[in-house]
């Protein structure tokens, strides 16, 4: 098949947008020919040279809902972004078009372009709070807007996530016709792993006796970087030899290094900025920590997960994942109890079926083979 990812472009850096590269690297290894469609934006450059490596890419005039003055209700009636999507992906001749939506209210015109087009096509969403769950101004009209445009919209639905599928379902009234299908990352070569471990180690002044415990994620109030803080200053109490690494840039930084600096847990707690490759820091961590608000399936407890290390993960995620229930991933409570903290030092033994739950589920190479089978089906459908 040839098939056209089409990114509504928020960014290169999100585990939303990075979904395309692993998705496009799958099905072309898969024998699928694979071409990304995104902004012109230079934010959407380093996914378009990672792409570039196995697929063809595309790039469009095309302006993302948030780079619009009035936002969704913008982006449902830009006919030039409309024109121009629909335009771009005609042009290299798909069998199918894969919209990638980050949220329920980015990528609309990208909604209407399909449903312009003769072009078989579905869609995927990774966040799907409401504008009124996040409290968010206009909240009204914008989940007003939102709810039109996938009611309206012919084309088959995927999510990232049982509770994701749920909450589209019940926001739309889907009526059952939203699919969930995993997110999947590649493996890594384990020949690599040790070269990683001791180098990135070294760099962040790691002793063999200390455990180190990682988040990966964007340092904005979604991540949760102050539950991260906090934390990591109660675990120290209990483990002494704990250090704490944040990998991600974002507006709490500032925030971030007064705090630690009041707390006197420099010699403990590293901040690093955003990384091109987050596995030699995966590989140099003990144990992974993620305590962010509200998610899709973030692909960063899947890369701890890929690298066997235990992880501690909110009970709204584990409810997020039906997998995860029942599963070696462990409750971070946020809800001032410490008594898991106490289940960290003892982890160790989690990391074989950790690994084994990532290698069924979670491999990239699964989650391209359920996307080719509704690939086809969206095709079918569109004929008959």
């Amino acid at each position: 098949m040839r098939i056209l990812l089409a990114s509504s472009s928020s960014g290169s850096h999100g585990g939303g947008e990075i979904f395309l590269r692993y998705l496009g690297e799958a099905l072309h290894a898969d024998g699928h020919e694979v071409a990304l469609w995104a902004s012109e934006h230079d934010r959407m450059d380093d996914l378009a040279q990672g792409f570039a490596e196995f697929g063809e890419v595309i790039r469009s005039p095309y302006r993302n809902t948030y780079d619009l003055r009035a936002r969704s209700l913008g982006a449902s009636m830009h006919n030039a972004n409309r024109r121009a999507a629909a335009t771009g992906w005609a042009t290299w001749q798909p069998d199918i078009v894969h919209i990638n939506k980050q949220n329920l209210e980015d990528g609309l015109d990208l909604l209407n372009a399909a449903r312009d087009g003769a072009i078989p096509h579905l869609c995927t969403i990774h966040i799907t709070q409401s504008a009124r769950y996040l409290r968010a101004n206009n909240a009204w009209l914008r989940d007003t807007l939102s709810r039109c445009a996938l009611t309206r919209y012919p084309g088959l639905i995927t999510a990232v996530s049982d509770r994701r599928q749920q909450e589209l379902q019940s926001f739309a009234g889907l009526n059952g016709t939203v699919r969930r299908i995993y997110n999947g990352i590649p493996d890594v070569d384990p020949v690599q792993i040790p070269e990683w471990r001791t180098r990135c180690r070294a760099d962040l002044g790691i002793d063999d006796d200390q455990m180190l415990i990682t988040m990966v994620a964007r340092m904005t109030a979604q991540k949760s970087p102050q539950h991260f803080l906090d934390a990591a200053l109660k675990i120290g109490r209990r483990l002494p030899q704990a250090r704490f690494l944040w990998v991600g840039d974002g507006d709490f930084s500032t925030q971030w290094d007064r705090w630690v600096e009041d707390n006197d847990m420099a010699d403990r707690i590293t901040r690093l900025g955003w990384q091109a490759d987050t596995r030699p820091w995966f590989a140099a961590s003990d144990r992974y920590l993620h305590l962010a608000q509200y998610e899709g399936l973030p692909l960063a407890i899947l890369e701890a997960m890929r690298m066997g290390l235990p992880c501690f993960i909110t009970q709204s995620m584990v409810d997020e994942v039906e997998v995860f229930r029942d599963s070696p991933l462990q409750v971070a409570h946020s809800n001032g109890s410490e008594d898991w903290i106490g289940n960290i030092e003892a982890a160790g033994a989690l990391v074989a079926p950790t690994r084994r739950l990532y290698e069924k589920h979670f491999r990239a190479e699964v989650m391209a083979g359920e996307f080719s089978n509704i690939y086809r089906e969206a095709i079918a459908q569109q004929r008959a």
